[in-house]
């Protein structure tokens, strides 16, 4: 039975019935509660326009389970159960100034026995994306707040109390795909349910879910990709693929479906058509200016126009996209580069240049050496050429050849799309290695051989000379000495 339930279901998707796989499911308080519970009607923050039924249940103290929930339309049923597991697992009070949806709840709380739960959602078919919108705010603590965690991904509310559905206060959004074909053909989500970090209590108001399957006209293979928390803020625009187009970007043959524009939602709360404007674009991409440090959710709508068979005409349409979000990063730093002067000689050349660039949270766009043939110390004249030999803009190389020593300076200029870093070096070229070495300001600095008497660099013949000249002096004491 359960299989002919869920191939009827796969059958409305087919249809184009996609409201009828949406699930709405609202919880109730304890029997008896004043003012009485009342099963929520309406929208979520799912828009699921014209389809506004809800299940409801769970009133009492006991853990809770519901099978073959009705879909959104109220009238078409699906193979879809769910059941809460938590070794504490109480219901809430009414809040009468609060939607029915907020105002209701199961909770849990970090009194002795407490440990986190499991939300398990089963009937659902099997290795396919699932949406789901948990709504947890309306209690009466201090320090309130829930996550849940799917696949590793992680998703917090702040319990905030309000009419209004907002992302990350008083609902989340868990993007999950459902396990194999069990036993009864379906595939299950299994959500786990816990106490935000520094929360005393947690609440659960009721849940919608939604296939996200690609409906036919909508945008999608966003970028900055969904959940991307790499987001470069210089970057001048975000874009997207339209319906007319494959995965990879690639033109798809649909004659019955002209795209004509499309309006792009984007703000740091989920897309609201009550209190946001978007912006209408003809091309697919937008630019933006954004915070660090921010998470952005972004919608992108797409105007379409079909063309039908001449019963039933041609006639336009706006097909909303899914809910994106990625995060800025924690701020901007711009790049620091160490550039390391050179002290060569001619017989070495070329003069290999190297630099590193650290601490950038920009990509590295270019990297650019100069040689500054204008400098005082240029020698005149010279015959010089400077080649980049970069594979690594983090380690940017170049090399310097040149028919005269002399001091040449070099500028390296780092560009991360942001800022632009300026970096001297020098390249001392000597006409020897005797001066080169001399001439070279390390540690420890060049100290004459013992034995090299004239300094230069050799321990030869010549060295005799000084000791020669000294043959037969007398360097023993003849004199008291003061000191």
């Amino acid at each position: 039975m359960r299989n002919l339930m869920l191939f009827l279901m796969c059958l409305m998707v087919v249809a184009g019935s996609a409201s009828a796989v949406i699930v709405n499911f609202d919880f109730q308080t304890w029997a008896g509660s004043v003012p009485p519970s009342v099963t929520y009607s309406g929208q979520g923050a799912l828009s699921d326009p014209g389809n506004n039924y809800w299940n409801s249940g769970g009133s009492g103290w006991a853990t809770y389970s519901t099978t073959n929930m009705l879909a959104s339309d109220g009238v078409t049923p699906t193979t879809v159960d769910f059941a809460a597991t938590l070794t504490k697992f109480s219901a809430g009070a009414d809040y009468p100034l609060i939607n029915a949806l907020m105002r209701d709840y199961k909770s849990i709380d970090n009194s002795p026995g407490y440990n986190p739960g499991t939300l398990t959602f089963t009937g659902l078919a099997p290795n396919t994306a699932y949406r789901f919108y948990l709504y947890s705010a309306g209690n009466q603590y201090e320090n309130q707040g829930s996550k849940f965690t799917w696949n590793g991904v992680t998703k917090e509310t702040t319990g905030t109390i309000s009419n209004q559905f907002i992302s990350g206060e008083n609902f989340v959004r868990l993007d999950t795909v459902s396990g194999p074909a069990d036993a009864n053909g379906v595939g299950n989500v299994i959500i786990a349910w816990d106490l935000r970090a520094g929360a005393t209590v947690g609440v659960l108001n009721g849940f919608q879910i939604q296939p996200i399957g690609l409906k036919r006209g909508e945008a999608h293979t966003p970028v900055p990709a969904e959940f991307a928390a790499v987001f470069v803020p210089a970057t001048p625009s975000i874009s997207w693929y339209s319906p007319e187009q494959d995965n990879n970007g690639n033109s798809v043959d649909d004659p019955n479906l002209t795209v004509t524009s499309y309006d792009v939602w984007l703000a740091t709360h989920e897309p609201n058509a009550l209190i946001d404007t978007p912006t209408s674009r003809t091309v697919q991409n937008l630019p933006v200016s954004l915070a660090y440090n921010s998470t952005y959710y972004w919608r992108v709508d797409t105007h379409v126009a079909w063309d039908s068979n001449s019963i039933t005409g041609n006639w336009t349409d706006v097909v909303q996209g899914r809910v994106w979000q990625f995060t800025t990063r924690p701020s901007y730093i711009a790049p620091t580069v160490t550039f390391n002067n050179v002290i060569t000689t001619q017989a070495l050349l070329p003069a290999a240049l190297s630099a590193t660039v650290t601490g950038n949270t920009e990509t590295i766009v270019s990297v650019t050496f100069t040689l500054q043939t204008g400098d005082v110390f240029y020698p005149a004249g010279a015959i010089a050429t400077l080649t980049n030999t970069t594979t690594n803009k983090l380690n940017p190389t170049a090399t310097l050849t040149t028919d005269k020593p002399g001091t040449y300076k070099m500028n390296l200029a780092i560009f991360d799309g942001t800022t632009t870093v300026n970096k001297l070096a020098e390249v001392l070229v000597y006409s020897d290695a005797c001066a080169a070495r001399k001439n070279a300001v390390v540690t420890p600095a060049w100290a004459a051989n013992y034995y090299d008497r004239n300094s230069n660099c050799f321990v030869q013949l010549s060295d005799f000379v000084p000791l020669a000249v000294a043959w037969l002096d007398d360097t023993s004491l003849k004199t008291q000495m003061l000191y």
